[in-house]
């Protein structure tokens, strides 16, 4: 599936790895017009995407932004973790927290302190 994104500086053209979901897919459609078409300062960018993602800098935001940059699926990380794929799943959720000893394991995974999870 392609995701044709039509800008002030023409169409982005996207395709997965992996299956996204269409609600996933909106965010990326929506976080790419924000990107692109408003020439604002980074701090104003970052200011709306907080209000449209409250959660972007809770440890949650973290994980989900760590798991987009390395382009690692739920199961991909569940295997490097150790950490169960459901367990992950509610974490990205929100319907699970992050506690100190998954922290690590998260943060040893991807090579950053693991006060980032917490």
């Amino acid at each position: 599936m392609t995701l044709n994104i039509t800008t002030s500086l023409g169409t982005i053209k996207i395709t997965p790895c992996f299956k996204v979901s269409a609600r996933v897919m909106k965010k990326i459609r929506e976080g790419l017009r924000l990107a692109v078409d408003e020439a604002k300062p980074v701090d104003d960018l970052i200011a709306k995407i907080k209000r449209n993602i409250p959660w972007a800098d809770t440890p949650r935001g973290s994980l989900v932004a760590y798991m987009t940059g390395q382009s690692w699926t739920q199961k991909n990380l569940a295997k490097t973790t150790g950490i169960p794929q459901g367990n992950i799943s509610q974490i990205v959720s929100g319907k699970r927290p992050i506690g100190p000893a998954t922290a690590k394991k998260l943060a040893k995974a991807f090579g950053v302190d693991y006060r980032k999870f917490l």
